[in-house]
C-alpha cells in the first residue's frame, strides 16, 4: 500500500505498528511501534527508577526477538548493563521455570518480559521471593489489561509497563473524549478509538491549513509542530508522526 501511495503521491496516514512499514514522501505512520515502547520503558527505568542492571526474557518468535534486541541496544546505548538475556520456546511449558533459576546469580535490578501477562506471571511466580522482591518487572503494551493485572496483582506489585492509551487519565481532553464516546457507543473507548481520533484530528488540521494557505496537504501535515493527543505527545518527523506511550505502574 505504501509503495502505491508514494508512486501516485497520495497522502496516507496508516495506523501501522510494524517497524518495517515504509514511510516517507506522502506516506505517514501513526502506530505504537516497538521502538516507541522500548524507548519509553528504558528512559523511565534509567532516569526514574535508577536501574542499572537489567535482565531480558523473551519468547523465540519474531515479536519477542524484536522487543528483546531493541531493548538490549537501548540499554547498552545508555551505558547500562544487560546481565541476563534469555529466550524460550513458547511451546515448552517448563522453559520459564528454568530461566527463573538464573535470576539468583544474575543480580538484575529490573527485567523486561517481552511477552503477555500470563507468561510474565508464570516467570515471576517461579523466581524465588527473596530475589523477586528486589526485581522491578518491566512490560510491553500487551500488559495493558486491567483484568489480567488484577488477577496477578501480588506478582505484579510495583511493575511498570507501557500503556498506549490511559483512559482513566485526569487530562481534560481524555475525560471529554471518554464521556462523548460513551454517550455515542455505550462503551468505554479503547486504544484504537483514541488512536483513530488522534490521526483524524491531525489530518483535519492539515487539510484546513492546506486550504487556507494553498500548500500541499503532506507539507501541511509534516509541518505540524507538536500535537497533544489522547495517546500522548505526537511530533511529525520526516518519516511520519512519532509519539511515546505512557509508563504505567
Amino acid at each position: 500500500m505504501s509503495e502505491v501511495a508514494r508512486q501516485y503521491a497520495i497522502p496516507v496516514v496508516a495506523l501501522a505498528k510494524g517497524s518495517g512499514f515504509a514511510t516517507g514522501g506522502s506516506v505517514f505512520r501513526l502506530g505504537l511501534t516497538v521502538e516507541n515502547q522500548i524507548r519509553t520503558l528504558a528512559e523511565y527505568a534509567a532516569q526514574v527508577l535508577r536501574i542499572r542492571r537489567f535482565a531480558v526474557v523473551a519468547p523465540k518468535n519474531e515479536q519477542g526477538r524484536e522487543f528483546a534486541d531493541t531493548f538490549r541496544l537501548e540499554i547498552e546505548r545508555r551505558g547500562l548493563e544487560v546481565v541476563l538475556d534469555s529466550r524460550y520456546a513458547k511451546e515448552d511449558p517448563s522453559a520459564l521455570d528454568y530461566i527463573a533459576r538464573e535470576f539468583e546469580a544474575a543480580g538484575a535490578q529490573g527485567v523486561l518480559i517481552a511477552d503477555d501477562l500470563p507468561s510474565a506471571a508464570r516467570l515471576l511466580s517461579a523466581i524465588p521471593g527473596s530475589v523477586r522482591r528486589s526485581l522491578k518487572p518491566l512490560g510491553i503494551g500487551a500488559w495493558d489489561n486491567l483484568q489480567q493485572i488484577n488477577n496477578n496483582r501480588t506478582l505484579l506489585e510495583g511493575a511498570v509497563y507501557v500503556s498506549p492509551f490511559f483512559s482513566s487519565s485526569g487530562r481534560e481532553i481524555v475525560k471529554a473524549f471518554g464521556e462523548a464516546y460513551r454517550r455515542r457507543y455505550s462503551s468505554a473507548p479503547d486504544f484504537l478509538a483514541a488512536q483513530g481520533f488522534d490521526g483524524a484530528t491531525m489530518v483535519l488540521g492539515a487539510l484546513r491549513r492546506s486550504r487556507e494557505e494553498s500548500i500541499a496537504i503532506d507539507q501541511a501535515f509534516r509541518e505540524i509542530d507538536l500535537y497533544d493527543g489522547l495517546t500522548g505527545m505526537i511530533a511529525v518527523a520526516s518519516t511520519g508522526p512519532t509519539g511515546a506511550p505512557w509508563p504505567r505502574t
